[in-house]
């Protein structure tokens, strides 16, 4: 075990100990992904109905580098997130309930190299200098605790998704060869390369040469995996890959419901559901039971857990409205929370707020709320 593993371990429990409070990593700059343009400091009616232009909005002059994620209790005073990191990209954020850390995706673009000018240009009355500076992106995976400690950092990585139990961090890596052409840097497209299976507790790395568009969690021993249009699992206690039954053949990769049977997928706001037994997306059935209207959807999307609710779906939502272009949809309504029963796809709860995550054990939502930030039990 390195020595950078070794002051990790140690410092789990305590970790642990600290998150026995709910906790929730966000953004304040941009509380709620489903409804844009609310801060911490943002006005009650942010939260509720927006104006004809969308959520009136207090975005205040931080500079956009300043920025940095948060880290919320219910014990923090109000309008008090604790900074934790500070990236200049919106990332992925992954958080563990067992441990107390969080993992983010992002892409870091502190390698910085020179373009040369084509001097042809000065021909044509070009009088800058004879190269640019350009800023070169490396895809990474970090693992941050509650205090804002980096404890570990993959490079070439994407896509850190948490084991059921939190208790193991998988993510793909992958490779894009870059050349120095003609006083210029190609890059070639990305290609992914294999999946990294990694134990925060013991420091150790199982490394898996399997490619990987996409990846998720079926259960604590396997994975489900995407390739160009393949879906395929993998069983991490022996290695091997093997392909779903002929009902699941045409599911997709995405977050599991407690019993298995359910997919969930947000991308680009766009909702997904795939149902085992039913071998078919759900999304059109569920999002008519949701209401009329044109919804816009968190990413940050989630099966809610617990004994007792095996498939019950959390989604954050803005409602649209037409616009005075009856063919572009770009107007808020207003926002809410919905719980909804996939298998039945009949609504349980709504709560008025805007969306703005689950705590890591997904047993609560936290929503921006008459002007604060506030943690529901579900």
């Amino acid at each position: 075990m390195t020595l950078a593993a070794i002051a990790l371990a140690a410092a789990l429990p305590n970790q642990a100990t600290a998150g026995s409070e709910p906790w929730i990593i966000y953004m304040p700059w941009a509380v709620s992904d489903a409804c844009s343009g609310i801060r911490y400091n943002s006005p009650a009616g942010d939260s509720t109905v927006g104006n004809e232009d969308g959520p009136v909005s207090s975005m205040d002059s931080e500079p956009f580098s300043q920025r940095a994620l948060a880290l919320l209790r219910p014990s923090n005073a109000p309008g008090k997130p604790l900074p934790v990191a500070h990236w200049t990209q919106h990332p992925v954020i992954r958080e563990s309930s067992r441990f107390g850390l969080f993992a983010i995706a992002v892409d870091s673009c502190y390698w910085r190299e020179s373009d040369a000018v084509d001097p042809s240009l000065r021909q044509y009355g070009y009088t800058g200098p004879d190269s640019l500076p350009k800023s070169m992106c490396m895809p990474i995976v970090a693992l941050i605790d509650t205090s804002g400690l980096r404890l570990a950092t993959f490079y070439s990585a994407r896509d850190p998704a948490w084991s059921p139990d939190g208790s193991r961090l998988a993510f793909r890596t992958v490779r894009s060869a870059r050349v120095r052409l003609n006083g210029r840097t190609v890059v070639y497209p990305e290609v992914s390369d294999s999946v990294i299976l990694y134990s925060p507790e013991s420091g150790s790395r199982d490394v898996f040469p399997t490619p990987a568009g996409a990846l998720s969690w079926i259960d604590e021993d396997a994975l489900t995996l995407e390739n160009q249009g393949t879906l395929y699992s993998l069983k991490l206690s022996t290695g091997e890959p093997y392909y779903p039954t002929l009902g699941a053949k045409r599911a997709m990769v995405g977050w599991w419901s407690q019993d298995g049977n359910y997919s969930l997928r947000v991308t680009g706001r766009n909702l997904k559901i795939w149902g085992l037994v039913e071998n078919r997306d759900l999304a059109t059935e569920i999002v008519s039971s949701l209401g009329s209207g044109f919804p816009r959807f968190s990413e940050r999307s989630f099966w809610v857990a617990g004994p007792q609710r095996k498939h019950d779906l959390c989604v954050g939502i803005s409602w649209l409205k037409e616009g005075r272009n009856r063919n572009l949809v770009t107007k808020y309504w207003g926002c809410e929370i919905v719980v909804i029963d996939a298998q039945s796809r009949f609504v349980t709860r709504r709560i008025r707020g805007a969306f703005v995550g689950p705590v890591p054990d997904h047993t609560q939502v936290v929503v921006w709320q008459d002007g604060r930030l506030r943690f529901i039990p579900l």
